[in-house]
């Protein structure tokens, strides 16, 4: 159990970027134990530190000047899924620091001068109304922002999808994904009551749909349920298959009532 979160040890280098962002991917992930749940987090072995911003680009320049100016480096480094080198931040001790901001759809490397950020299609839906979760860290407090729990177990789902010919490195990155779904929800209800409390607030109400599709076609079975299964197991290795399969098709009619619900007006 991870007594400490994995963020924390970024938190000096990064302090004044925290009001401006939203934490995502593992090391959200792992905030939802401290903050909701009040407990301790199964140590997620996660690589990447990604961060959501409204832009980047020239008007956040002095962010990155501050960057450099606290050992980072820019650096592009190739991403197999995307097929094209994306740029990151990296220092020695820390790892690779990633900024992610809405997609401005035709512009050609829209991030590239001043701070350098990724255009991702999902940042939108997972800046808003995000959750503030305070951090205490060599005696100092930091408030880190993490988006909204059903938003983020949206976002996560929306990228399970599939088909006959992805590559293996896709059904990794899905396989991924579907790591932290079960992560949060499985044995929690708490936070499945709050993601699907949350839900009925999205829009529209195709992403819900989306997201159920691609669970049913990558549930028990499957090449990204296994894989996710496997992950999974190996961080809780007290729970069994059958608890997994159990909470998948259960969670599948509760997305149904939230649709009902949004339809509804409820």
């Amino acid at each position: 159990m991870r007594l400490v979160a994995s963020i924390a040890p970024w938190l000096p280098w990064i302090k004044g970027i925290l009001p401006h962002s939203v934490l995502l991917g593992g090391k959200a992930a792992e905030l939802y134990y401290f903050s909701i749940l009040e407990k301790p987090a199964p140590s997620l072995l996660v690589k990447e530190t990604i961060f959501g911003m409204e832009r980047g680009g020239k008007s956040l320049k002095a962010f990155h000047h501050h960057l450099v100016h606290q050992g980072f480096q820019r650096k592009m480094v190739m991403a197999s899924l995307r097929g094209k080198p994306i740029p990151l931040y990296h220092r020695e001790d820390l790892g690779f620091l990633e900024f992610r901001c809405p997609d401005k759809g035709t512009l050609k490397n829209p991030y590239l001068e001043g701070l350098s950020a990724i255009p991702d299609p999902w940042v939108n839906l997972l800046l808003e109304d995000p959750h503030v979760v305070e951090l205490k860290y060599v005696g100092q407090r930091y408030s880190v922002r993490i988006p909204q729990t059903g938003r983020f177990i949206l976002v996560n789902g929306l990228q399970i999808r599939t088909h006959k010919k992805s590559s293996l490195e896709a059904q990794y990155h899905a396989s991924q994904c579907l790591v932290l779904i079960l992560y949060l929800l499985v044995l929690h209800e708490e936070l499945r009551e709050e993601t699907l409390n949350d839900l009925i607030q999205v829009k529209p109400a195709s992403l819900i749909r989306e997201f159920q599709q691609n669970l049913k076609e990558n549930g028990p079975g499957t090449a990204v349920w296994e894989g996710a299964q496997k992950f999974f197991l190996e961080l809780f290795p007290q729970v069994k298959m059958v608890q997994l399969t159990s909470w998948y098709w259960k969670f599948l009619p509760s997305l149904s009532k939230v649709l009902i619900e949004q339809k509804s007006g409820g």
